[in-house]
């Protein structure tokens, strides 16, 4: 279990370092209506390096997803949001209240009790085609419901959205045939399923940050994916702690969900955030 571990550690490494590109990059090509606003924030350096970064972060996470169970995995990823304070403080001097930097030590400590409670992933879901048949027709409805909310909705229930369907395709990966072939893989309509989340969730996910705040809209998709994507695993897939572990899991998942709110709107994320961007430090 150490590998995928590390692995969740390092997805979440990269995916706050995404953040952050993404966030200024997002600031900087946004201000368009519909696609044209979506084209632009997509031609942005800064958010094509940003899109790498969680790039590799998602391989890592695949990884892990296969290995963990849900509820450990979204909830390392959740420490992402300890790198993006870091990075504040560590590259461009923003100063870190005492209360930051007691919910990133909060973060950790969460993180360690998840990732110690969780148990190799070796139980099967209880029905595993009625699984599959659900996500694979929640897809298409979660889609269009996607695109209307993006429209009309306020930042932060977009970011909602957003996780939403970043633990739906987590949940996905789960259901996937270990022993396909790449031919086998390509015709596998889970494996589409995965990918049609996974650009849906990225694409409201830069509709959100361009248009809210940085702290709120991450705060609302980390905690959505902690509690979904931990919910989804232990209903669906089979996902269990390690005997006599059940209460040290969930006293490190509430830590994790706590922390991760607090420290996604902390002076940290925000700054770093805002210095990055041209069209903040222009107004």
């Amino acid at each position: 279990m150490t590998a995928p571990l590390v692995a969740s550690v390092m997805a979440a490494l990269l995916y706050g370092l995404a953040s952050v590109l993404q966030s200024a990059g997002a600031k900087r090509g946004g201000g368009k209506p519909g696609a044209k606003g979506l084209v632009a924030i997509m031609s942005e350096p800064l958010y094509l390096a940003g899109l790498l970064a969680d790039l590799v972060g998602w391989f890592l996470m695949v990884y892990s997803v296969r290995h963990l169970p849900l509820f450990a995995v979204q909830t390392v990823l959740a420490g992402s949001l300890v790198v993006t304070a870091a990075l504040g403080w560590a590259v461009l001097g923003v100063k870190l209240r005492q209360r930051d930097v007691a919910m990133m030590a909060l973060s950790m400590l969460g993180l360690l009790l998840v990732g110690t409670a969780a148990s190799s992933v070796t139980a099967e879901a209880a029905d595993h085609i009625v699984v599959e048949n659900l996500l694979l027709v929640w897809c298409p409805v979660l889609i269009v419901a996607g695109m209307s909310i993006a429209r009309s909705s306020s930042p932060v229930v977009i970011g909602v959205m957003a996780g939403l369907l970043f633990s739906l395709g987590a949940t996905t990966i789960r259901t996937i045939d270990h022993g396909h072939t790449l031919v086998g893989l390509l015709l596998d309509p889970l494996a589409w399923a995965v990918v049609t989340y996974s650009v849906a969730a990225m694409c409201l996910h830069a509709r959100a940050f361009e248009v809210g705040r940085i702290g709120s809209i991450t705060a609302a998709t980390s905690s959505t994916e902690i509690i979904v994507g931990s919910t989804l695993g232990l209903l669906l897939l089979g996902d269990h702690v390690r005997p006599g572990a059940g209460w040290q899991a969930l006293i490190g998942v509430v830590l994790a969900v706590v922390a991760t709110v607090v420290l996604a709107n902390s002076a940290g994320v925000e700054t770093e955030c805002a210095l990055s961007s041209p069209t903040r430090a222009a107004a």
